[in-house]
């Protein structure tokens, strides 16, 4: 007689040995969409796999903890609802003892990272992992501080969920669970996505223009204009300079129709122009710095 466990084991040997048939390259849960799914699994379906997981992983059934892990990849492709966060950050744990099983400890240390970002309370349970066990000095080895995060377009028609929250900042130094929503708020993909890792496609919103205090030393519109103020300055300076370049060339040429008058006339004309460049140059100068050292508020 097939025992419940036998079943599970070959269920998740097929589904594995078809992501391999596939050449899967991007992570398993790229591979479903609910459109593609033969049939939406329930956010209840995913913890209970993730339950069973974690109790293989404690009781050191690592055959089991990996096939749980693996199905639930694939399952949580074909989601048809969103994950909370606290959910999110036990999944990102449950990927960090998946890829210290298989012996890949940086992404061991990224997945870890990214629980505690998602949940920073989340700690893990002395029931999973034993005090004093390496695992431990993985889960905390990546300082939160070193996050970083990259603005991606604004679906035209939807939402992006990055960790269970609302954005459009992807987090770079860490995987992150990203679910991509329609405009009803219907799941339309779910992926599990380290860096480099592609995103559920859809059609963008053009990237708006940074904003004032998005840019270096620049804290107020004034101190933006200010800035724009210079660089025109300096670039009027620059024409005028070469404009006195050119008088000055013509100057020391000869010309035989010239009388003193013409001449000296020509040589005004010159000290002018270098005069007017030097007074832009200060201008530009002087905006420039103001506006990088504070600027009146």
């Amino acid at each position: 007689m097939i025992q419940g466990r036998d079943v599970m084991s070959a269920l998740g040997g097929a589904l594995r040995l078809a992501a391999l048939a596939v050449g899967l390259v991007a992570p398993l849960s790229a591979l479903a969409t609910p459109e593609a799914c033969p049939e939406a699994i329930a956010v209840e379906d995913l913890t209970a796999r993730m339950d069973a997981a974690e109790a293989a992983f404690s009781g050191l059934d690592l055959d089991t903890f990996t096939e749980e892990l693996d199905v639930a990849a694939i399952e949580l492709g074909c989601l048809d609802s969103t994950l909370a966060t606290p959910l999110v950050a036990r999944y990102h744990r449950l990927q960090g003892l998946r890829q210290f099983v298989a012996r890949n400890e940086d992404r061991a240390v990224q997945a870890f990272a990214a629980g505690r970002n998602a949940l920073p309370d989340f700690e893990l349970s002395p029931a999973l992992v034993p005090q004093g066990h390496v695992i431990r000095d993985l889960y905390e080895r990546m300082p939160l501080a070193n996050g970083s995060t990259r603005t991606v377009g604004e679906p035209r028609r939807g939402t992006l969920l990055f960790d269970g929250v609302e954005s459009t900042e992807r987090p770079t130094a860490w995987p992150t669970l990203v679910q991509l929503l329609d405009r009803d708020g219907e799941t339309q993909a779910t992926v599990y996505a380290y860096p480099g890792d592609s995103l559920p496609g859809y059609a963008a919103k053009p990237l708006a223009a940074p904003p004032v205090a998005a840019l270096p030393f620049l804290r107020t519109k004034r101190q933006l204009y200010m800035a724009g103020g210079g660089l025109l300055l300096g670039a009027a300076a620059g024409v005028t300079y070469g404009l006195a370049a050119v008088s000055a060339e013509s100057f020391e040429q000869e010309h035989d129709d010239w009388d003193n008058d013409r001449l000296l006339a020509h040589r005004k004309k010159t000290n002018m122009l270098v005069g007017l460049s030097i007074g832009l140059g200060a201008g530009a100068v002087g905006l420039t710095t103001t506006a990088l050292i504070g600027g009146p508020q």
